[in-house]
């Protein structure tokens, strides 16, 4: 697309002067950064943070307008109202997609994290049981939490569905060891109900999102 270069120039000075005054939250050498890792991006990526806009810092998104008028996407900023460029309506996902590979890995990480911590939760308490001379289970709840980090880790490493299949069916099974034990404990609270019931909830919800995004 070519561009009269009398008018990009003066759009560009005009851009300069907004970007002086809404960027004064950012001290120079943030500003810089930000500048620099916007040249190296490529034209797709420019035109990405200009259809998604809204999820982007104001300061990001005028110095993506600026770069994408300099590399003559587009025009001027009255081409952000084309249909191309216009701003799509928030719609509520339960598992949202995550387009950039690099943003889903991250995320991936850092629910395989939150599945991991919780495998503690067995280990730690078979240490409690086998303190108090209960080694056969004691041993049992060690092994399984033990069995549950590993299957995080590799899980972590290689992002193969077999572990997460294998930690599926061990919140089955913890799930089942756990109900077994409320039904013969006497005097449980409401919150020991609730705290539990937020666990597996969210467990199985990280489980399915990890599921979605590594098949997306």
């Amino acid at each position: 697309m070519f561009v009269n270069t009398v008018g990009n120039n003066k759009l560009k000075g005009n851009f300069c002067r907004n970007l002086t005054t809404e960027m004064d939250i950012l001290n120079k050498q943030e500003l810089n950064d930000l500048k620099e890792r916007m040249l190296s991006y490529a034209d797709d990526e420019i035109t990405d943070i200009l259809k998604r806009r809204n999820h982007y810092m104001p300061s990001a998104v005028k110095l993506a307008v600026a770069e994408a008028i300099s590399r003559g996407i587009i025009n001027n900023e009255d081409d952000l109202l084309a249909e191309d460029y216009r701003i799509k309506p928030h719609r509520f996902h339960l598992f949202p997609p995550i387009p950039k590979p690099d943003a889903k890995h991250k995320l991936i990480i850092s629910l395989s994290r939150i599945i991991l911590l919780v495998g503690l939760i067995p280990t730690v308490y078979g240490m409690f049981k086998f303190a108090g001379g209960e080694k056969s289970e004691a041993f049992l709840l060690m092994f399984s939490g033990g069995l549950w980090i590993a299957s995080s880790v590799f899980f972590m490493r290689t992002q193969r569905r077999f572990f997460l299949f294998v930690i599926f069916i061990m919140i089955i099974v913890s799930l089942v060891f756990v109900v077994y034990n409320f039904l013969n404990h006497h005097g449980l609270k409401f919150m020991d109900y609730f705290v539990t019931a937020v666990v597996y909830i969210l467990l199985t919800y990280c489980l399915i999102y990890i599921w979605k995004l590594i098949s997306a």
